[in-house]
């Protein structure tokens, strides 16, 4: 499902799709499924979502969100990219 949401949006190009628009193109995928893919591949970066609009996000992003290897909260792991320390 990631890879069909993908090709679908940089189909798209930069102009994206919005949430309806997908749903139409994938009849096949439950709501609730899509919503969560589409939450979850926005937070990681692979997405990027401007309103209800979404489209490919930066491959970059996307490949050191996918090679962090330990579940850590999102403030840490930016400042770990910019390579500083935080304090909680």
């Amino acid at each position: 499902m990631p890879s069909i949401l993908m090709a679908l949006l940089e189909e798209a190009g930069f102009d994206g799709l919005t949430h309806a628009q997908i749903t139409q193109r994938l009849t096949d995928v439950a709501a609730n499924t899509l919503a969560t893919y589409l939450g979850v591949m926005s937070s990681s970066g692979e997405l990027e979502r401007y309103g209800d609009t979404y489209r490919a996000g930066n491959p970059a992003v996307a490949a050191a969100n996918k090679a962090w290897p330990d579940p850590i909260c999102k403030m840490c792991k930016a400042a770990h990219m910019r390579r500083r320390t935080v304090r909680h």
